[in-house]
C-alpha cells in the first residue's frame, strides 16, 4: 500500500516555498548589535569633540550626585537604599569586610552589595564608553532654519563626525536624523541627506560601521519606498556597495499603525523596509499628541504608548528589525546652575536631579520589563540612568535566571525525546539572549555565563537549539 507521504510531493513544494520566504522575513536579529540607548543632539550644537564631551558631562553629573554606591542607591531608590551607611566610613567598612568575596557580600548584605556592583559598573562604563549611539538631529532637536545655515550645517556636522571617528572618539553607532518625507519638508530632508552623506564619503572614505539614517514621522508604505530608492540611488552617485547606507524609522503619528482600509500598516512598513531597515523606533511625544492627548499627559508610560510598544513588538518580533523606545523629557538640570554657592543651593540642586534621575530610572527599568533594551536619551546627564538601570534589572535577574538556564540545558541535553526540547526551546532562547544583552550592556561577564551553565566554547552561541544540538552531538559522540 502506498504511503500518503509518498502522495504528497506538491504539497511538499508548498511547503518548502512558504517555509523559505517565512525564514527569509523571520531570519532574527542574528549577531547584530544593539546599544542600550540613542543619545539625540541637536545638529547645531554637534562638534568633533561632542562625543567627549558629552562623555565628561555624563561623568562629571554621575560623580557629582552619586558619590558613592550608597548616594547612588537613595537617588534611584533602590531596594534597603534607606538601609546603607550614610558616611563613607561606614561604607569602607562594608567593602573592606568582603574584598574579594562577592558571593558573602551578597549572602550577608544583599542590598549594599547590589548598590556597590550597580554603581562600580557605571563608573567603568562612564569612564570607558558612556555613548553607544549618538544622533545628529535635523529635525525636533534642531528646528526649521534657512536653507543655507542647514546645507553648511549638515556639511560641517560630516567632517566633525569623520574627524571623530579619525580620532577615535566616536560612538560605536552614529548617525542623522533628517526632517520627515512630508511635502512640507521633503525637499529639505533630500538636501541635508545629500550634503551630509556626500561630505562625509569624502572626507571619511566611506561610511562608517553602525551609521544610519533616522527617517521621522513616517505616515505611509510609500515613505519608506522612497527612502530606500533615494539611499540606493546616494550609493550608485557615490560609488558605495549596495546596502552600504541603513535606516530606522519612527512611530511618532497613529496613521502609521493602520492604513484608512483598517490594515495593520507596521508589518507592511518592515517588509518593504527589506534588509537596510535596521530599526524601528517610538517618538513617545509626538505620538501621544497625535492621539490628542494634552502635554502635562504625554509620557513614555502613558496607556497609548503601551499600545504602540505593543504593535511595534508584534510587528518586529522575529524580524532583523531592531526596536527602540523613547525617551523621558524630564531632564537631570540644576535649577540654580549659575547662582551663589551655598548649602541651600546643593540642597535643591541635588533633589532636583534626583527626582529627575528616579523618574528616568523608572521608565527605562518599565521598558526593560516589556522587552525594549534600547531608548532614547535627550541629555548628557541622563545617561547615567540608563546604565544603572540596566546593570541593577540584569544583576537582580541573575541568580534566578543562571539557575533557569542551567537547569533547561540539564534537562533538555539528557532528553532523548525530541519533543521535548522543542518545548523547552523558546524559554531557553529567551534565557539565552537575556545573557548575551546583559553581556554585551557590561552587567556581567563571561564568569557569569559560563556559571550558569554555558562551556567555554558555547559563550558567542546565539541559537539554543543550535546549541543543544551540538550538545547532543557530542553527548553521542562520547557515549
Amino acid at each position: 500500500m502506498m504511503r500518503l507521504v509518498d502522495e504528497v510531493d506538491d504539497l511538499l513544494v508548498r511547503l518548502r516555498t512558504g517555509n523559505d520566504a517565512f525564514a527569509r522575513h523571520y531570519a532574527g536579529c542574528g549577531e547584530r548589535p544593539q546599544p542600550v540607548h540613542t543619545l539625540y543632539w541637536g545638529a547645531h550644537r554637534f562638534r568633533a569633540d561632542s562625543f567627549t564631551r558629552l562623555g565628561d558631562a555624563a561623568l562629571a553629573s554621575f560623580t557629582t550626585y552619586a558619590e558613592d554606591p550608597a548616594q547612588l542607591a537613595r537617588a534611584l531608590a533602590f531596594p534597603g537604599a534607606d538601609t546603607l551607611p550614610r558616611d563613607r566610613a561606614g561604607l569602607e567598612q562594608i567593602a573592606a569586610r568582603h574584598v574579594g568575596d562577592p558571593v558573602a557580600f551578597a549572602a550577608d548584605m544583599p542590598h549594599a552589595q547590589l548598590a556597590w556592583a550597580v554603581y562600580d559598573r557605571v563608573r567603568d562604563k562612564l569612564v570607558r564608553a558612556p555613548i553607544e549611539d549618538l544622533r545628529i538631529d535635523f529635525e525636533d532637536g534642531y528646528g526649521i532654519r534657512p536653507d543655507a545655515e542647514e546645507d553648511a550645517d549638515a556639511e560641517a556636522c560630516a567632517r566633525a563626525l569623520a574627524s571623530a571617528i579619525a580620532a577615535g572618539e566616536a560612538s560605536a553607532a552614529s548617525g542623522i536624523r533628517i526632517k520627515p518625507l512630508t511635502t512640507a519638508n521633503v525637499q529639505r530632508s533630500i538636501a541635508t541627506l545629500d550634503r551630509f552623506v556626500t561630505t562625509l564619503v569624502e572626507a571619511h572614505g566611506g561610511v562608517p560601521s553602525g551609521f544610519r539614517i533616522t527617517l521621522p514621522k513616517v505616515q505611509m508604505v510609500e515613505h519608506v519606498d522612497v527612502a530606500i530608492e533615494l539611499l540606493a540611488r546616494l550609493e550608485r552617485r557615490l560609488g558605495l556597495a549596495d546596502g552600504s547606507l541603513q535606516f530606522e524609522l519612527m512611530v511618532e503619528v497613529t496613521q502609521v499603525l493602520f492604513d484608512p482600509h483598517g490594515r495593520f500598516t507596521l508589518p507592511l512598513l518592515v517588509r518593504a523596509g527589506g534588509p537596510r531597515l535596521v530599526a524601528v523606533a517610538l517618538g513617545v511625544y509626538d505620538f501621544t499628541a497625535s492621539c490628542g492627548i494634552t502635554a502635562a499627559w504625554q509620557s513614555i508610560d502613558h496607556p497609548m504608548c503601551d499600545l504602540a510598544r505593543g504593535l511595534m513588538m508584534l510587528a518586529c518580533s522575529g524580524t532583523q528589525v531592531q526596536i527602540c523606545d523613547g525617551s523621558t523629557n524630564v531632564l537631570p538640570v540644576e535649577p540654580d546652575a549659575n547662582g551663589s554657592v551655598g548649602d541651600e543651593t546643593v540642597r535643591r540642586n541635588r533633589e532636583a536631579i534626583w527626582r529627575a534621575w528616579r523618574l528616568s530610572h523608572e521608565h527605562v527599568r518599565r521598558s526593560l520589563v516589556g522587552g525594549w533594551v534600547q531608548g532614547w536619551d535627550l541629555h548628557p546627564a541622563q545617561i547615567p540612568v540608563r546604565f544603572a538601570a540596566n546593570y541593577r534589572f540584569y544583576l537582580e535577574a541573575l541568580a534566578a535566571a543562571s539557575a533557569r538556564l542551567s537547569d533547561y540545558l540539564s534537562r533538555a541535553t539528557a532528553a532523548t525525546d525530541g519533543a521535548a526540547v522543542l518545548d523547552d526551546a523558546a524559554t531557553g532562547q529567551a534565557l539565552l539572549g537575556f545573557f548575551h544583552r546583559a553581556r554585551a550592556c557590561g552587567a556581567i561577564g563571561d564568569a557569569e555565563m559560563l556559571a550558569a551553565g554555558l562551556h567555554p566554547h558555547e559563550l558567542e552561541q546565539r541559537s539554543f537549539v543550535e546549541l543543544l544540538t551540538g550538545r547532543r552531538a557530542t553527548r553521542a559522540v562520547l557515549g
